[in-house]
């Protein structure tokens, strides 16, 4: 361009020189200075308005200049028509001039134009790009639809959010049917309402996508009016929701999530704006000020539950940091819904966006009220400190890290014997050298590098005086209290010389000995204890489980408490006794004496005392007890069972008599046989009483149990029933058992009968043997049995058990867990009673849901033991054989004497001994003595019988009672060749007694 303009103004300069020249060379009065218009016309090719303007001033100069230079005018040529001439020229090359810069600025304009176009025009290419992807960006697309016909048009971004080709162009009804039907209505009545009457719409609603998913869309529309104002078209944009409505529901939960956490959290959470305006507070905020401002935004219930005096310094503190951005932190006394002000800590933290703009302020507020009291309470505890330090009886100093003594109290001054302002600050080395290389020196460093408190105790040379010193060490260095021990460390020596005798002392009692220092609370205890329970002393003082531990669970409230009373109290001394469990398990009785030491203020100093294992002793009290409980029990058992089973022989014998006279009448015999039922029953009562006070007369024989319990099954399948299933368990090999075997039945019935009880709808019982051995051990920890070999007789059931209460008293007389009317509470004593008076023990264990076994431990037989005979009865021969009748009873002898006599006997009757030896003296032939026992008059029948021996040698005995006492049962057990027959006694026992005795 710079190059065409160039050539341009030479040829212009050219031009005007050239007809300037053409000028200077003829003469005035023609027109050459016309000739300047063309030129400037020409320098407007140069498109330079500048330079036609210049060119024009040149030309209008030049033809000046030629009208002056040029020669003169021809003749008929005037003046006039010579400055003429130059004028017009003049003006010429101004309007060409003027022109040509006219046309000059209008192509400008016209270039401009252009240019701005095309500028236009590619900006707005641009635009419609960025638009487009501004559109996709967005997901905003735009539709039209004309009217009336309603030809819908779709961007290619409304197309995409639809889920159809791009170009697509469907109906009205297609593009609303595409909506969720609860949006279709709503979406006509918008459309048709801005066709009708121009009103805009923009709605939300869910659209079926592509794949059936619903997307949530923004459609919007307004009316396109024509010249004349009527609607030509609607015109909208579609926008995808989709990633706002996720951001929104997940912006929600966000909130959702923080207000929970925030709830969960124990102390108050709080936001604001970057403003500062408080617009959330967690729950615990509204908790903890209760109905406060109730109704109140929450920066107006955060005014009123801070505390008067503290809002404004609060204020102030947030006012600072919205101003300085700077994190928040400020304590103020906040009330609490009880009306009480608490102190708390709010912190506050300003959260900025990416540009570092604060966005939002979150904050906690936690109540350190207690941490603040402390604080308050540290601070005046300094000051008490110091003042507490002085008056203190230890000396006391403390020590930096480099040894310098930093405060001295007025007791460690006075031992020093140094004024403390002359030390204070001065190294303790430098100051008392003579501590370098000692234990003090060695200690305070060992302290004071492994951070561990000391305590020893030192003598001063120079003094000989003895300290105590306590070292504590801590951030700043060292505490160091000490006091003058000399006067203990004289005392401990004194007591050490006395608690080594005392120690000898302890050594030769056999109690367990034991010393308590209430101060150090610290118990010593003699060898006596590992002796005596198996402890040692430190086990016994606190290793393992300590003394109190070791009490019994009902004991120890009681004894510990007597110890507390001792303590504290002003008795002298205390004694008690309880149980103590050994260290094997056993529980031990223990008798415990304990004597108090007091200071002259009376305060408790230590406990010394001892412990006697007074169980051996104990256990032959309670057997001691026992015995003298069944002796006197036996004695009135005995004393009744004599009268009663009289009385009772009448009864059974006579209504058996009445039984057969009147065994035509049925009504009668019924009478009689419940009479007889009814002393049956009696009995057979009075014979579990005699055999709990073991008052029983036994007659122990080798036994063999199983085949005994074998032969008892019909009888068992008859009492237990069909619901219950009866097992036999015998032993390989079992030993015989020394035992009385119609006794042992009878045992083994009322186990049975109790077993048959226990399952009322049915169930499995078990009668077993085995043979064991009772070891020392055992046998010490029962007190009951004899070491040695037995045969267990075991009776299991699968019934309903017996509850721990009840257990222990299962073997008491009278005892009953049955209903009433069901059960006498005898058996399971007589059980006991039998088995003990055979030499046996009895155990019994159960729990309820459980069922219940019961073991009979019987004596093993030895092989000189008397053999079990057959139990079958001869029949009674009726022959003429005289029975001696001796019975103290006027009823039962006429009983007697009338049935022996109506068996064919014949019968001499006597009311007592003495009567009965004068009967033998008459000499009267006597084959039998059938003697009761016991008898007044001076003679008991075992008596009688020595006395009738001597008259009559070989005169068979039987001795009939309901008590024998010890007259013919010695130990529990019939003597060797006694016949005996229990009252009360039927007929058909009487006939099979009287048979075996005379033909024995």
């Amino acid at each position: 361009m710079r190059a065409d303009r160039t050539l341009w103004y030479v040829l212009t300069a050219v031009c005007l020189l050239g007809v300037f020249a053409a000028d200077t060379l003829t003469p005035l009065g023609f027109a050459h200075g016309t000739l300047h218009m063309p030129v400037v016309l020409l320098a407007a090719l140069s498109r330079n308005k500048r330079f036609v303007l210049w060119s024009a001033a040149g030309a209008v100069a030049l033809t000046v200049a030629g009208g002056l230079l040029s020669p003169a005018a021809h003749a008929g040529i005037a003046m006039a028509d010579v400055v003429a001439n130059r004028v017009l020229s003049i003006l010429a090359i101004a309007i060409s001039a003027g022109l040509a810069v006219r046309v000059l600025r209008h192509i400008e304009e016209l270039r401009g134009s252009r240019e701005a176009l095309a500028e236009s025009g590619q900006s707005l290419r641009h635009q419609l790009l960025l638009v487009q992807a501004a559109n996709r960006v967005a997901h905003l697309g735009s539709w039209a639809a004309s009217v009336p016909d309603l030809e819908i048009t779709w961007s290619d971004e409304t197309c995409r959010i639809y889920g159809v080709p791009p170009g697509t162009q469907p109906t009205l009804a297609d593009a609303i049917e595409r909506y969720m039907p609860e949006s279709q209505a709503r979406l006509w009545a918008a459309f048709e309402a801005c066709v009708r009457e121009g009103t805009p719409f923009d709605e939300e609603a869910q659209l079926s996508g592509q794949g059936g998913r619903a997307i949530w869309v923004r459609a919007m529309g307004q009316a396109v009016r024509g010249p004349d104002g009527a609607i030509v078209r609607v015109e909208g944009a579609l926008q995808d929701l989709s990633l706002e409505k996720h951001e929104e529901a997940f912006a929600y939960q966000s909130r959702r999530w923080f207000r929970d956490l925030a709830d969960a959290m124990p102390q108050i959470v709080w936001t604001a704006s970057p403003s500062g305006v408080v617009d959330y507070s967690s729950r615990a905020f509204y908790d903890y000020i209760g109905s406060l401002g109730e109704g109140e935004p929450p920066r107006a219930r955060w005014r009123l539950a801070v505390h008067p005096d503290d809002r404004e310094a609060m204020r102030q503190a947030w006012m600072r940091s919205l101003a300085s951005e700077a994190p928040y932190r400020v304590e103020y006394r906040l009330r609490r819904a009880d009306g009480a002000w608490r102190w708390h800590l709010s912190r506050g933290q300003p959260i900025r966006d990416e540009a570092g703009a604060v966005i939002k302020w979150y904050g906690t507020t936690t109540d350190v009220d207690e941490t603040t009291r402390l604080q308050q309470e540290a601070s005046r505890a300094a000051d008490r400190l110091s003042t507490t330090l002085d008056s203190i009886g230890d000396g006391f100093f403390s020590l930096d890290r480099e040894w310098r003594l930093r405060f001295v109290n007025r007791r460690a001054e006075r031992l020093m014997q140094r004024p403390r302002e002359a030390v204070a600050g001065t190294v303790i080395w430098e100051t008392w050298p003579e501590l370098l290389g000692t234990r003090v020196e060695s200690v305070f460093r060992e302290s004071l590098t492994q951070g561990r408190a000391m305590e020893f105790e030192e003598q001063v040379a120079l003094s000989g005086r003895w300290y105590e010193v306590r070292v504590y060490p801590g951030d700043e260095g060292l505490a160091v209290y000490f006091h003058d021990v000399t006067r203990r460390r004289e005392a401990q020596e004194q007591g050490r010389l006395h608690e080594e005798r005392f120690a000898n002392v302890a050594r030769a009692i056999a109690d367990a000995i034991w010393d308590w220092d209430l101060g150090a609370d610290t118990v010593w205890w003699s060898e006596g204890m590992e002796r005596l329970f198996g402890y040692a002393g430190g086990e016994a003082a606190g290793g393992g489980r300590p003394w109190p531990d070791r009490l019994h669970p009902d004991d120890r409230e009681r004894v510990l408490d007597g110890l507390r009373r001792l303590a504290e109290g002003q008795e002298s001394h205390w004694q008690a006794e309880y149980r103590f469990l050994r260290s094997d398990g056993s529980v031990a009785r223990v008798a415990h004496r304990g004597f108090v030491i007091r200071d002259e203020q009376g305060r408790a100093l230590r406990i010394v005392g001892g412990m006697t294992d007074v169980s051996e002793r104990i256990a032959l009290e309670q057997r001691l007890e026992e015995s003298q409980r069944l002796e006197s029990m036996g004695q009135l058992t005995g004393g009744v069972a004599h009268d009663f089973n009289n009385l009772l022989t009448v009864i059974l014998g006579n209504a058996e008599l009445l039984g057969e006279e009147l065994a035509g009448d049925t009504r009668l015999r019924a009478l009689a046989e419940m009479i007889s039922g009814a002393a049956q029953r009696g009995a057979e009562l009075t014979q579990r009483l005699l055999a709990f006070a073991r008052r029983q007369a036994l007659e122990p024989q080798a036994t063999d149990v199983d085949r005994l319990v074998a032969g008892m099954q019909g009888l068992l399948h008859r009492t237990l029933g069909e619901d219950i299933e009866l097992v036999l368990e015998p032993a390989e090999d079992a030993w015989p058992a020394l035992v009385d075997p119609s006794q042992l039945e009878g045992a083994l019935l009322n186990l049975c009968l109790n077993a048959r009880d226990a399952m009322p709808a049915g169930g499995r019982l078990a009668i077993g043997t085995a043979n064991v051995r009772i070891d020392p051990a055992y046998a010490a920890r029962h007190g009951d049995v004899e070491p040695g070999r037995y045969l267990e007789v075991r009776v299991s059931d699968i019934g309903a058990g017996i509850s721990p209460q009840d257990l222990p008293r299962v073997f008491e007389p009278f005892f009953t867990t049955k209903d009433k009317d069901k059960g006498t509470g005898l058996g399971l004593s007589m059980v006991y009673g039998f088995v003990r008076q055979s030499r046996g023990h009895v155990s019994i264990e159960s729990a309820p849901g459980q069922g219940t076994v019961v073991k009979m431990y019987l004596p093993r037989a030895e092989p000189e033991a008397p053999q079990a005979a057959s139990a079958e009865a001869k029949p009674v021969r009726a022959v003429e054989e005289t029975v001696l009748l001796v019975e103290d009873d006027e009823l039962v002898r006429g009983f007697g004497q009338e049935q022996l006599a109506a068996m064919g006997y014949r019968v001499l009757a006597a009311g007592n001994g003495a009567q009965a030896l004068e009967v033998l003296r008459r000499g009267e032939p006597v084959d039998l003595l059938f003697t009761d026992v016991v008898m007044p008059g001076g003679l008991t029948g075992r008596e009688l019988a020595e006395e009738a021996a001597k008259m009559r040698p070989g005169l068979k005995v039987l001795y009939t009672s309901g008590y024998a006492e010890n007259a013919i049962v010695h130990d529990g057990r019939l003597d060797p060749g006694v016949q005996l027959l229990r009252k009360p006694y039927r007929r058909a026992d009487l006939a099979r007694k009287v048979r075996l005795a005379l033909d024995s």
